[in-house]
């Protein structure tokens, strides 16, 4: 149990499933320090053609926000 009384033994996070620089407490109760890391404005390659941006959607920062250019002009299907 946390010292506020909040019981954590069942929790299942990972050192490696929470973000670097923020804090969790172990189901032993000990309060650990996150090692994902955070990759908000980074790029990547999709599908080996196009780059595209993750990012925090701006009116909901719980979201993501996944943008990809139509470098070649293929026809939008809506």
């Amino acid at each position: 149990m946390h010292q506020n009384g909040t019981d954590v033994s069942d929790t299942t996070a990972a050192q490696a499933n929470v973000l670097t620089g923020k804090y969790f407490y172990n189901s032993s109760g000990s309060k650990v320090q996150g090692t994902m890391a955070n990759r908000t404005g980074a790029t990547t390659g999709w599908c080996g053609y196009e780059t595209c941006s993750v990012q925090p959607h701006p009116a909901d920062s719980s979201q993501g926000l996944v943008t990809v250019p139509n470098t070649y002009n293929a026809p939008r299907i809506l």
